[in-house]
């Protein structure tokens, strides 16, 4: 029981370690801070803690050079994400109609 209850407080404290440190600002992108249910960056599976660094194929450094790429296509959003593990990857949904600020992030930089 001792070796389950050291490996559950080594796992608790890597986890609370992370959690404090995957919003500092970044240097290319920006960073999702949270991503609200039921939304298209949802079910784009975007999590707290990556990094966008493209949006319908132009770079993005700001939120308003974000909701800019995004008006590009008003139905349909590409984006390249960095993860926090630092793993890259392309992730694509639907938007919802002429409503690029509903995709359902919040954003830092």
């Amino acid at each position: 029981m001792t070796v389950v209850s050291i490996f559950l407080e080594i796992k608790l404290r890597k986890k609370e370690k992370n959690a404090n440190s995957w919003y500092v600002e970044t240097d290319e992108g920006i960073r999702i801070i949270s991503v609200q249910p039921e939304t298209p960056a949802a079910k784009m599976k975007l999590q707290p803690g990556d990094v966008i660094l493209t949006c319908n194929n132009r770079v993005v450094n700001s939120e308003e050079e974000f909701y800019q790429a995004l008006q590009l296509n008003s139905a349909y959003c590409h984006v390249k994400v960095r993860t926090y593990e630092g793993d890259l990857r392309i992730a694509e949904s639907a938007i919802f109609m002429d409503s690029p600020h509903e995709i359902g992030l919040i954003l830092f930089h």
